[in-house]
């Protein structure tokens, strides 16, 4: 695994990723359960230089987008980003989420099934029932085709239960490079929802918070969809991102990422989201081109 990371670091910073799983031989399987391609399978890498997570794209058809349409459109052309495909994905499950309340619920519940069913009548125009793909599905076709951002999420998927502390480690670097300079919003949110992992956290500390572990978890959890909507937007009321965290049951009128974070957490668990988001900012602040 050690050759494989310090492989797949040079490929992140030159692109030159051809050969780079026949090199490593990648024969460090990782835990049964880990949602990853098959370690023997053969990635077909791009050209050197070329990343999918980085190419031009349409940025009011992907998380900003104002349509169902226009959001299948951008995900389903020649070459479209991991980062349209996840959109689309989201916006896949929230317009053919149900609307109505299968008993009857609290106001908070009622007033939530209410916004998510002007959200579809809103937005989802075009959307006719299809099955959205999912984030097991994405990634791994992503990193066939040689996205650096996929490469990153696999091996963090992949890392093994055995892994010494200086490859989780290395492994936390590489990522944390990767997030610095995507400019995908999902990447970079799942690659920073999968350094909260035990292992990871395991050997980094962080300050106490003075909360529960499940509300803890649920603050920095929530604490990483701030920093990934303070980089790259799209989180306003009525957007996909925000649909997407709060359906079915905390969805308010007006609430924006921060509105809503603050409805799920109590005052300290929100001080907590904000403190971790802060930390992220920190750790992974957006590179200069």
């Amino acid at each position: 695994m050690k050759t494989y990371l310090a492989l797949l670091w040079t490929v992140l910073l030159c692109g030159c990723s051809n050969g780079m799983n026949a090199e490593a031989g990648r024969d460090a399987p990782g835990p049964e359960t880990a949602p990853t391609a098959p370690r023997d399978s053969a990635h077909r890498p791009a050209a050197p230089g070329h990343d999918l997570a980085r190419a031009p794209g349409n940025r009011a058809a992907t998380y900003a987008a104002t349509s169902y349409a226009a959001i299948e459109a951008e995900a389903t052309r020649a070459g479209a980003s991991l980062d349209s495909q996840m959109a689309h994905a989201d916006a896949g499950r929230i317009c053919g989420a149900g609307t109505r309340p299968k008993s009857t619920f609290a106001e908070s519940v009622e007033t939530s099934y209410r916004e998510l069913a002007r959200f579809q009548s809103r937005f989802c125009g075009g959307y006719a029932g299809q099955v959205p793909a999912h984030l097991l599905e994405l990634v791994p076709a992503a990193a066939e085709q040689g996205d650096r951002d996929a490469l990153v999420i696999q091996e963090l998927w992949g890392l093994s239960s055995e892994a010494m502390p200086e490859e989780i480690e290395d492994l936390r670097a590489i990522a944390l490079q990767q997030a610095r300079v995507t400019s995908s919003a999902s990447a970079y949110r799942i690659i920073h929802e999968e350094l909260l992992g035990e292992a990871f956290q395991t050997h980094h500390t962080s300050p106490i918070s003075f909360l529960d572990e499940s509300e803890a978890s649920l603050a920095r959890g929530l604490g990483v969809a701030i920093a990934s909507c303070d980089r790259f937007g799209g989180c306003g009321a009525g957007s996909i991102l925000v649909m997407a965290y709060c359906q079915p049951f905390n969805c308010a009128p007006g609430h924006d990422m921060r509105a809503h974070v603050r409805s799920r957490l109590t005052a300290r668990g929100f001080e907590e989201a904000l403190r971790y988001a802060r930390e992220i900012q920190s750790a992974t602040p957006q590179a200069t081109r």
